[in-house]
């Protein structure tokens, strides 16, 4: 069997050396064979294994290969030195009906991530093309070799005649016509590219070639047999027909068609990759437009995200193999990958799927987080905006980057009020507390392009003005800021000296901000941009600070801490909770089998074990430092998490997964062993048909 080398996709790492002829890949893998290309007979997929046979009868067995998703691994020739990377696959993760090869330099564009890589020799074989060509050739030459060894021995040759030297004249005209062929064959290949005006004018000197020996052979069949005819047969059976190069220039434009054709396919597979990241971005919206997410919805987002990664990855591999002579457009389609930005699936809070959030204390701590984080996307956004404005100029960059901000904060937003949305009336209060912070969320108004050329100079603003419109965006800045600040402070509606002494820092700054900002719009003259400034100072108004409210900074309301009896019946609780855990692990375990079902169950106890221990954690963070809190946290120190095994009995049968595919194996092995038998008996009844055996 072939030398295999199996290589990590993520760096590129050795993790097997062997020659086995069945192989199993335990992560995305690179799979290097130490063959030529022209080995190969054909690529199957039999169940979701793939299998490589080769010319010789060897086979190669990847086994489960297309249960991961497409794109997860490669397959990579390896000849005396030469890489050739396989695209075999459809986007269906089907057996493609041309199967590309693709010289490259090295491993490194194939590894996870890397989206620089710059490959060289992009122009692939097909196996439709170029390989079957070279057999072809080789078929004919083993035909004229037989047919040489076969021949009689040739007679006396008669006397010279005229008809000999016409007919030796003749040869000779034909040798030269193939000769001809030959160096126009050299001469068009010169630039590696062929058009059909080149093609055309091979076949019409293949036909030249072909004429000039049929009016050799024709002259030197009527020769009397001897040794000059079979001199001259022999010289005419030497010539044999030169296989054209196919076209790969088809508009004569000086660019492989197969180039144009991989740029093709590359800008298709970011097209397709963009066209899933905004179905999965809707779908988002849509599973979440009630505020609630079931097993099934969670179902269908893991598979769109699958769809969507797999996507980006074949647009990624497909872009890193564009050679540098297109590098602009490389650039540009890498930038667009770029764009699409991990997106996080919304977790399952309807698991019975009855329509009510499982757990409402969970839901609410839900709710105040994902609110959170849309008054934080907000605040970003509006930061990205102050930036951006403190120069006075918006380049076109920069409003991308606006743009991107918004977008995020409008998607946490939607996350944040699906979640509010899902709050029983139960805790209205609270719900009600949620949207009244969400409707405070504004979207950002989105500035004007006025620095398209991105020179840092505005046309036409005189330079008092400019100066003024800077300063008065700086005060926007500083005040923004310190309102930021203030909304980050209140967060947990706490307030400790520290976070107070900083409030009243950047007040001031923001105060001194917009008086700058005054006294450069003071002395601007009259008119629309004076007054337009002036309406932007005034609506700097002044910031109320708040009163203390945690003098200690312990994180509690002053006068609400928490008592060790409350922090110790929470210990109880989460110790109570990890030991269910481990019971329920242990019973799981009993059988050496675990199901899907098992796997479910064990997967819920270890979340409530763990939200046991946060609540405990939080309580005890609350208490005075001391003996009995640090009692407690060595307490909850000790509570290791379950490690949750793996499902090996995926129909629940109770039979484990392995030995059913070690008996259909098996079974398959036979069958084949059968077919074999049969094949050779019957070709033993063909051969002794006529009663010759050759």
């Amino acid at each position: 069997m072939k030398n295999l080398e199996i290589l990590s996709k993520n760096d590129g790492a050795v993790l097997e050396k062997t020659t086995a002829n069945k192989i199993v890949l335990n992560q995305n893998s690179i799979v290097k064979i130490d063959a030529s290309i022209e080995e190969v007979l054909n690529f199957e997929k039999e169940g979701n294994s793939l299998v490589i046979n080769f010319k010789n009868g060897e086979q190669l067995v990847v086994e489960s290969y297309f249960e991961d998703p497409l794109n997860s691994h490669n397959i990579l020739f390896n000849d005396n030195g030469q890489l050739y990377w396989v695209e075999f696959t459809d986007a269906a993760n089907e057996i493609a009906s041309t199967i590309k090869y693709y010289p490259i330099d090295d491993i490194s564009a194939l590894i996870a991530g890397n989206s620089s890589t710059v490959l060289t020799g992009l122009t692939p074989w097909l196996i439709a093309g170029g390989l079957a060509a070279g057999v072809v050739a080789i078929a004919d030459n083993m035909s004229d070799s037989d047919k040489k060894s076969n021949s009689v021995s040739p007679e006396p040759e008669p006397p010279i005649n005229d008809e000999l030297e016409e007919a030796k004249q003749l040869v000779n005209d034909a040798e030269k016509a193939y000769q001809d062929l030959k160096d126009l064959i050299e001469d068009k290949l010169n630039d590696g590219l062929i058009t059909p005006e080149e093609k055309a004018e091979l076949e019409e000197a293949l036909q030249d070639a072909k004429d000039a020996k049929d009016a050799a052979q024709d002259k030197v069949d009527n020769l009397v047999d001897g040794e000059a005819k079979s001199d001259l047969q022999d010289r005419l059976d030497d010539l044999v027909d030169e296989e054209l190069p196919a076209i790969n220039d088809q508009n004569g434009d000086g660019v492989p068609d197969d180039l144009e054709q991989a740029l093709l396919d590359a800008e298709e597979a970011v097209a397709n990759a963009e066209q899933a990241y905004e179905a999965l971005k809707d779908l988002i919206l849509e599973k979440n437009e009630n505020g609630l997410i079931t097993p099934a919805e969670r179902a269908e987002l893991d598979q769109a995200k699958e769809a969507f990664e797999s996507a980006k990855a074949l647009a990624e591999t497909k872009t890193n193999l564009l050679p540098e002579s297109v590098q602009s457009q490389k650039d540009a389609l890498q930038e667009r990958l770029e764009d699409l930005v991990d997106i996080i699936l919304p977790e399952i809070n309807d698991e019975n799927d009855d329509g009510i959030v499982d757990d409402i204390a969970e839901a609410l701590i839900e709710a105040e987080l994902a609110v959170a984080e849309a008054e934080a996307k907000y605040a970003a956004a509006e930061n990205a905006l102050t930036v951006a404005n403190r120069d006075g100029l918006i380049n076109p960059t920069e409003l991308n980057a606006l743009q991107n901000a918004l977008e995020q904060a409008q998607i946490a937003k939607s996350t944040a009020q699906s979640k509010v949305n899902a709050l029983p009336e139960s805790v209205q209060e609270q719900k009600d507390a949620f949207q009244n912070r969400l409707d405070d969320l504004t979207d950002i108004s989105l500035p004007e392009v006025n620095d398209a050329d991105g020179d840092g100079i505005v046309d036409g603003l005189p330079e008092a003005i400019q100066e003024a419109q800077s300063a008065v965006e700086e005060a926007e800045a500083k005040y923004a800021e310190a309102l930021n600040n203030l909304a980050l402070a209140q967060k947990d509606g706490l307030i400790n000296p520290l976070e107070l002494s900083i409030l009243e820092q950047k007040v001031q700054a923001a105060l001194d901000a917009k008086e700058v900002a005054q006294d450069k719009v003071n002395v601007l003259p009259n008119g629309a941009i004076k007054d337009g400034l002036q309406d932007r100072l005034d609506a700097l108004v002044n910031i109320d600070l708040p009163e203390v409210n945690d003098a200690d900074g312990d994180g509690v309301p002053d006068g609400e801490d928490i008592t060790l009896e409350e922090a110790t019946e929470a210990v109880e609780a989460a110790e109570a909770a990890y030991a269910e855990a481990e019971q329920a692990l242990a019973d799981a375990e009993s059988d050496g089998l675990i199901t899907p079902t098992e796997l479910t169950e064990l997967t819920q106890a270890r979340d409530d074990a763990l939200a046991a221990k946060e609540d405990a954690q939080a309580k005890v963070d609350a208490l005075p430092e001391g003996a009995d809190k640090d009692a407690l946290d060595a307490r909850l120190d000790d509570l290791v998490d379950i490690t949750l095994p793996t499902v090996n009995d995926e129909n629940e049968d109770g039979i484990a997964d392995e030995y059913e595919q070690v008996l259909a194996d098996a079974e398959a092995a036979v069958e084949a062993a059968e077919a074999a038998y049969a094949a050779a008996e019957q070709a033993l009844i063909d051969a002794n048909a006529n009663g010759l055996i050759t």
